[in-house]
């Protein structure tokens, strides 16, 4: 299975009407650890008025996703910042926009674009790239056998990632 994905973190500022948007993207592997950094966030964020968040994360063969509007009103959020990161084809991608009130209300729309406009400019300053689930497997073979095993192997299109020649061949 191929998805898109963030390599490493990435974040970006945005301000709307005085408001402060920091948006922050990671790359994670569960909920669990989407979770965690959320908790982070919020501890690290504490004095913000919103720690709005959103994440899409393949475990076990199945797509879960999950918002937060954190206090902002319903759907102005975490739903925008969900639908970035759905529509860009991510996967394995946390999105944390944390709000710095300006004192000017946006409106729903204003929130909407706000939202969505930080999280993809925090996305495009990130290294997307193109990953693919499988296996890492080490194989030990005497040196006879070695052009057979990388025939096989290239055969059934298996990258071989390292060869390390000793007593006997490693792949």
């Amino acid at each position: 299975m191929k998805f898109k994905t963030i390599l490493e973190e990435t974040s970006s500022v945005l301000v709307e009407k005085k408001s402060k948007f920091i948006a922050q993207v990671w790359h994670v592997e569960s909920r669990e650890e989407a979770e965690n950094k959320i908790q982070q966030i919020k501890k690290q964020y504490a004095d913000a008025r919103h720690n709005c968040y959103a994440y899409c994360v393949l475990e076990e063969e199945q797509l879960i996703t999950k918002s937060s509007d954190n206090g902002e009103p319903s759907g102005t959020a975490g739903v925008p910042i969900l639908n970035v990161i759905v529509n860009q084809g991510l996967v394995n991608v946390l999105v944390v926009v944390t709000r710095y009130f300006g004192g000017i209300l946006l409106g729903t729309g204003g929130l909407v674009r706000a939202y969505s406009n930080a999280t993809s400019q925090a996305i495009a300053k990130g290294n997307v790239i193109q990953m693919q689930k499988g296996w890492l497997l080490k194989i030990e073979t005497e040196y006879p056998d070695w052009g057979s095993l990388k025939h096989y192997l290239q055969k059934r299109q298996i990258r071989i990632l390292q060869v390390l020649y000793h007593q006997t061949i490693e792949v």
